[in-house]
């Protein structure tokens, strides 16, 4: 079965480096694994610009994630730990990686900016 957001994976990190499995490996998987899997195919964490009211994305109950994960753009606050990341692709595209969980976060969505 082809997971939501294959196709994204592909078109975004190059058809050599973005096969099935490492898209599989990406969508669903633990943050934390997904975004080494990521780097290893090329693809760079954007640092975020903090203030003071995005600050508070960074506070969840297993520590500071914007310093564990310097790209965190945002956090919902709705429980469900529904967060956002930026990263440029291996091919310069910015994409959006979506996340839920409160502690052990798993990547839902990766997404094309623009």
């Amino acid at each position: 079965m082809v997971k939501p957001g294959l196709t994204v994976a592909a078109c975004l990190f190059g058809a050599a480096a973005a096969t099935a499995s490492h898209a599989q490996d990406v969508l669903g998987a633990p943050y934390a694994t997904a975004r080494e899997t990521l780097i290893g195919m090329g693809a760079e964490p954007r640092p975020a610009v903090r203030t003071e009211a995005s600050a508070a994305a960074c506070r969840h109950p297993d520590g500071d994630w914007c310093e564990r994960w310097p790209e965190l753009i945002d956090c919902a606050g709705s429980g469900a730990g529904a967060c956002v990341f930026l990263w440029r692709a291996a091919d310069g595209a910015v994409i959006t990686i979506v996340t839920a969980g409160e502690t052990n976060p798993r990547v839902t969505a990766i997404i094309p900016a623009g």
